[in-house]
């Protein structure tokens, strides 16, 4: 808990940050300036309202309910510790105070902490709070503090009754009350939840009210069960981790499954329905149990969002905690014989999603063990138990005949609502024929009930009875009981043919009747005389058969008689049809009926009159022709006659092949009542696991070719009264391999196109139960030819393959790949489109198996993408397809290996794709660069557009960079280019002469029109080196004949960046200083001696000489005072002269006898102009050699000091002069030894017009001996 003074700190940092103004400032800011604190007022109450504004719309959104900040509350204190409450044993609780203008919410939670504070001062926690009341007071500790708002402010909260549901996923609080008082602050009404534990998997929750005098207490228990969900998508509108614990923790989250259970543990399936929640309840749902995970929600928080990969997923594990759910019922001695009645039904009445969890928890309970048979301790199957019929148990419920070994029968202690609820996930009623199989079983053994003496009578007469039942019928089965010896003889035996049978089992009424429909009757005089005879004499027999038309017996009380299905039909028969006259029958008898019976007999055996129709023709050859009218006209009656003539005729059928081919061939189209033809060979029997195979893939089910045999659709009936049809016709009856294929060639068949989402998801699944039918074949190569030649043959195409997100299409093995990038145009990627419809890795992984492993669908090659790329260059427009162009380059350098044919198809088609300003256009690689300093023409750059995959294009496919041979060869052909492409180019081939030797001729460059000329007029043209222009390298020459001479079209920058490539092409000549020629003059005839002893050059001949000889000068230097200058060029023969200006300086004279004339006001820049002029009389119209060396170092004696001039210019690296120096003073001579004529300089001042100062006048001699000093002008 903080202290007084850490609270009081942590107060006042979160007044602070949300902008409290102090109650003492305003106060002293009204005093000063009434005005100022109005409008601050004003002002901040008008930032209050906007912002309660939008408090208000955010509440709206997010607590659409009212109650739903309670929830907020709730959920914030199950935030928080409760362990001082622990170590007092006191259960976590919170509590709601209602009055009529405030609320107290009390928590016996641990105390706020500072992040406490901070976080419900946060709008999204303040939120929930000031939604409900107008004023929220909190006390925690040493903290104390209140929202307020006024009544009449926006965004005034609400508050709702709580139902005791919201404990249920609490993990902390098991106590929560609700107190409601008046204005007085009286109690009007209360109410309490509290949760406890009943055991491991059980909890109780008392819901106590409380209203004036009167007070009641209600419980519910709950089971509750709970399971972590692994690898789920992460949600959608969070953040994605970056970490791996982070990651771990988006992509799990715990399932909880609440079961309300009634006092006694029988499961509580009331009227009120239960609820979903994502911590914080979001709706009811249809389920008879509660269910609360991390879902994705919409943005109010009212519902789960059902198209979200991780709201599948939890889907998923749903039905998986569900049965986890089953196993515990189980382990309860009430609720392991009813939890059934929790099963959703299974009338379809979900939307998509909903119907995905019952899919998915029919299956689970179909494919595991969880129910309980009789005798057996472990859990069974569904299908491997039934329910016991009426007939099969006695009055108490005891089974007649059971197996304890396979204990067929579901536990008797399941309740009947409850086995009725089972029936829609497969649990059957036993069929007659268990019951005679387990008769069969009993007649077998060694202490059979049925030949024991000591069973019971009333034993016998159930048996009897219902065995007479079956008899009476006709079920399935009848056969095989009389095949059964059940006829106790005389002699002790048991017998199921003719023979006398005992008295003592003939007593029995209902046994005696049992025995006369097997057959058993009271031998007459007669039989028993001729049987006697009989037995000892051989006789000869005598067979009579009518040989033009065959006759049928009249009569039509069984429904596949001749007479009911030929005799007074609708539809004419195109064969004569007779029937016996019924004359014959009314002979008159005294026992009539045993007469007629006799009669009957010896007309068909001796007279061959029919009772019946028959399955072959009277030749053997064919089908009989009532036979195929009946299945003609009759569909609906003709499985029936089959089934019935099979049992009388199949084994005399099973002799003729072609006759079995030709039933094979039968149409089935009308049999089975679907849309398209088909062979009954192609057809299946409606067994309830195929049924429910059948609807869990196909979204309509109905188009299964089953056949219609109109039974009660008890499994074991079906499949031992129709077996004959799989076994010799190959009619379908096994969830087999061929089952799955002929489910998804319905699915193809009865689908168009596009393929809606919910059938899309059941071919997936489709897919990953026919893989694993191939992974646990015994035989494995046999099942992977089998699926392979399916999926290959002419019967369709079976590759579903989605091409948007709610759109699927069916294609064939050679138009889809399987690995590849999204949104292909010659393919269909499959992985990337099942990966969008939110299959789990897991299936993903078993569909590749089936697919690559078996079908042979390859991943997309190198050559795909090229495929795909020619596909583009005719389809692709629109500037959406730029990025999945992108897609596939990346693809294609990541992911394949670009191989000499693949590089050989870029090189000969365009299949590099790029968007210019005039739309889309491919290019081989031959017509591309990497970059270009310089656009060339028929070349585009791929750098800007593909920054990132520079080596697939030029290491892997081949695009080449700019080189100088390109350059050379574009401006060599002078393209019709504009001008500032071919200024770059000019750049480009300069760059190119720096860094590489090249042995181009410049002769085809300097007859190339590539050169930018400006003229006088300010037009710029092309022009090659046969035109006059001059280079502008100095600005100052610019300036002075851009007006009146042709210019090349560069800057001086650009100028000086050319150099290398003027040099290359030798046009130095052409450089505007070289070319103009500069002619000085003095204006006047005054001078004066410079008087300034730091300008006298006389001083520093030694060092100018040193110059002129380092450099080879031929001869020595000049200069002038107050001057002018006229400069003067010659172009296309004619000379061009700037205007006369002033200049600093000036030399006149001839090498021996000369004056220096410098200007002496300083802003003429003096140093800079001298040395040059200096250094052009020095170079005495040579070539411009070492020019800049000879200006710097002419710069260094004019600016520098005499004493250091000999160590800056041995620094510099001029030599040293044969004679000494002995001019360092203007009143010295030279030294008497000197060799060499030395020029000595004297400083002679005149005054110019403009500022009267001082001129320098350097005056050559003939010989060092002679200098003189001179202060007058010489």
């Amino acid at each position: 808990m903080a202290t007084p003074e850490e609270a009081e700190r942590t107060v006042k940092e979160v007044t602070e940050y949300y902008g409290y103004l102090d109650h003492d400032m305003m106060d002293d800011i009204g005093r000063f300036n009434s005005d100022y604190r109005r409008r601050i007022d004003e002002n901040w109450l008008k930032m209050e309202n906007a912002a309660s504004h939008s408090i208000k719309v955010l509440a709206r959104n997010i607590y659409g309910s009212g109650a739903r900040f309670v929830f907020e509350l709730l959920q914030n204190a199950e935030d928080n510790s409760f362990r001082k409450a622990d170590d007092k044993n006191d259960p976590p609780f919170i509590s709601f105070q209602i009055h009529p203008k405030y609320i107290v919410v009390e928590c016996n939670e641990d105390g706020f902490t500072s992040l406490d504070l901070k976080a419900i001062c946060s709008v999204p926690k303040a939120l929930a709070l000031n939604i409900a009341a107008s004023r929220v007071h909190i006390q925690s500790g040493n903290y104390s503090f209140e929202f307020r708002h006024n009544r009449n402010d926006p965004g005034l909260g609400m508050f709702d009754d709580l139902q005791e549901t919201c404990l249920l996923f609490l993990r902390k609080l098991s106590k929560i009350s609700v107190t409601f008082y008046d204005g007085q602050g009286n109690l009007q009404r209360s109410k309490q939840f509290t949760k406890k534990k009943i055991d491991d998997f059980r909890v109780s929750l008392e819901t106590t009210v409380a209203s004036a005098d009167i007070s009641s207490m209600t419980s519910q228990t709950y089971h509750i069960t709970k399971q972590l969900a692994t690898g789920l998508a992460q949600s959608e509108s969070r953040d994605a981790a970056t970490i791996e614990e982070a990651r771990q923790s988006l992509t799990s989250a715990e399932v909880v499954l609440e079961f309300p259970l009634k006092s006694d543990y029988q499961p509580h399936i009331s009227t009120r329905r239960q609820e979903l929640f994502a911590f914080l309840p979001l709706r009811t749902s249809d389920y008879k149990f509660h269910i609360q995970s991390d879902f994705d929600t919409n943005a109010n928080r009212q519902d789960i969002v059902t198209t979200t990969r991780r709201n599948l997923n939890i889907r998923d594990w749903i039905a998986k905690t569900f049965l986890q759910a089953i196993l515990e019922f189980n382990q309860h001695p009430v609720l392991c014989y009813n939890w059934p009645l929790f099963l959703p039904s299974q009338d379809g009445g979900h939307d998509s999603f909903w119907s995905g969890l019952d899919d998915k928890i029919l299956s689970l309970v179909q494919d595991n063990h969880i129910l309980r048979s009789r005798n057996r301790s472990d859990l069974r199957l569904v299908r491997e138990v039934m329910i016991a019929s009426n007939g099969m148990v006695d009055d108490e419920g005891i089974l007649l005949l059971g197996d304890p070994v396979e204990d067929p029968f579901i536990s008797a202690k399941y309740p009947y609502k409850v086995t009725k609820h089972l029936e829609p996930y497969g649990l059957q009623v036993a069929s007659t024929r268990l019951f005679i199989l387990l008769l069969k079983r009993d007649l077998g053994q060694h202490d059979s009930k049925m030949r024991a003496n000591t069973t019971a009578d009333d034993w016998h007469s159930s048996v009897a009875r219902l065995c007479s039942k079956i008899c009476d019928n006709g079920w399935n089965g009848t056969t095989l009981l009389k095949s059964l010896e059940v006829l106790p003889l005389r002699d002790g035996k048991w017998s199921s043919c003719l023979k006398v049978l005992s008295k003592s089992a003939t007593t029995n009424p209902d046994r005696r009747d049992f025995f006369r429909h097997l057959g058993a009757a009271e031998a007459t005089f007669e039989e028993v005389r001729s049987m006697i005879f009989s037995s000892f004499v051989q006789g000869s027999e005598l067979y009579l058969k009518c040989s033009e038309h065959t006759i049928y017996m009249p009569d039509d009380q069984h429904p596949f008689s001749p007479a009911s299905l030929l005799k007074d039909t609708r539809v004419p028969t195109d064969f004569d049809v007779h029937f016996l006259w019924l004359g014959y029958f009314t002979i008159a008898h005294e026992d009539q009926k045993k007469k007629t019976m006799v009669f009957r007999k010896w007309l068909c055996d001796f007279i061959g009159i029919q009772e019946r129709l028959t399955i072959l023709s009277p030749n053997k050859k064919e089908l009989s022709q009532p036979f195929q009218y009946v299945l003609a006209r009759y569909p609906s009656k003709f499985l029936g006659l089959f089934e019935h003539l099979w049992r009388l005729e199949g084994n005399e059928v099973l002799k003729h092949r072609s006759i079995l081919s030709r039933i094979k061939q039968i149409p089935a189209k009308k049999l089975c009542k679907v849309n398209f033809s088909l062979k009954l060979e192609n057809t299946w029997l409606p067994l309830p696991e195929l049924r429910g195979s059948v609807r869990r893939y196909m979204e309509y089910p109905e188009k299964f070719p089953f056949l219609i045999t109109r039974d009660d659709g008890d499994a074991e009936q079906i499949s031992s009264k129709w077996s004959f049809l799989s076994k010799h016709f190959s009619v379908g009856m096994s969830s087999d391999l061929d089952f799955l294929l002929k489910i998804l060639h319905c699915i193809y068949r009865s689908c168009e196109e596009p393929v809606t989402i919910l059938q899309s998801q059941r071919v997936f699944e489709l897919y990953i139960a026919i893989y694993a039918k191939l992974s646990v074949s015994p035989t494995p190569s046999i099942t992977r030819t089998r699926i392979k030649e399916f999926f290959e043959s002419d019967e369709g195409v079976f590759i579903l393959a989605p091409y948007t997100e709610e759109s699927s299409a069916w294609t064939e093995l050679d138009t889809c790949v399987w690995d590849a990038p999204y949104d292909l145009d010659s393919v269909y990627s499959l992985k990337s489109g099942y990966k969008r419809r939110g299959l789990s890795d897991e299936d993903i992984g078993n569909i590749e198996n089936l697919f690559l492993g078996t079908l042979g669908i390859h991943n997309i090659s190198a050559e795909g993408i090229v495929s795909e790329l020619e596909c583009r260059r005719w389809s692709c427009g629109d500037e959406e397809c730029d990025g999945e162009i992108l897609s596939l380059y990346k693809y294609l350098h990541e992911e394949l290996t670009v191989t000499p044919g693949v590089r050989a198809a870029f090189e000969q088609s365009p299949l590099i794709f790029l968007r210019q300003d005039d739309g889309p256009k491919w290019y081989k690689t031959s017509d591309c660069l990497w970059s270009s300093t310089a656009p060339i023409r028929g070349k585009v750059t791929l750098d800007e557009t593909y920054e990132d995959l520079k080596e697939l294009f030029v290491a892997k496919l081949g695009v080449k960079s700019l080189t100088m041979q390109m350059v050379y060869d574009e401006l060599r052909q002078s393209p019709e280019s504009s001008v500032e492409d071919i200024k770059v180019a000019l750049f480009s081939f300069n760059d190119f002469l720096q860094i590489e030797d090249g042995n181009c001729d410049p002769e085809p460059i300097r007859a190339a029109k590539v050169f930018p000329v400006v003229y006088p007029d300010g037009t710029t043209a092309l022009r090659s080196m046969d035109v006059g222009f001059a280079i502008a390298d100095r600005g100052n020459l610019r300036s002075k004949f851009s007006d009146q001479i042709a210019l090349l079209d560069f800057e001086l920058e650009g100028v000086h960046r050319l150099r290398p490539l003027f040099s290359w092409l030798k046009i130095q000549e052409r450089y505007l200083s070289r070319c103009v020629m500069e002619r000085t003059a003095v204006s006047g005839d005054s001078r004066s001696p410079i008087s300034s002893p730091k300008r006298d050059l006389g001083l520093k001949a030694y060092q100018i000489c040193r110059v002129a000889a380092t450099f080879r000068s031929p001869r020595f230097q000049h200069g002038d005072p107050h001057l002018y200058c006229a400069m003067e060029i010659t172009q296309d023969q004619k000379a061009i002269r700037s205007v006369p200006q002033s200049v600093t300086a000036h030399i006149s004279g001839d090498d021996l006898n000369f004056t220096i004339y410098v200007a002496k006001d300083k802003k003429k820049k003096i140093f800079l102009d001298l040395p040059r002029v200096l250094e052009e009389w020095l170079r005495k119209d040579r070539d411009r050699c070492h020019t800049f060396e000879v200006i710097s170092s002419l710069t260094s004696i004019v600016a520098s000091d005499i004493f250091v001039l000999d160590e800056i210019l041995e620094d510099q690296g001029i030599i040293e002069l044969p004679f000494e120096n002995n001019g360092t003073s203007g009143t010295k001579r030279a030294s008497e030894g000197a060799s060499e004529c030395l020029s000595v300089q004297e400083v002679v001042g005149k005054p110019s017009e403009e500022d009267q100062g001082e001129s320098l006048v350097l005056r050559g001699r003939e010989s060092a001996s002679e200098v003189e000093d001179q202060d007058e002008i010489m």
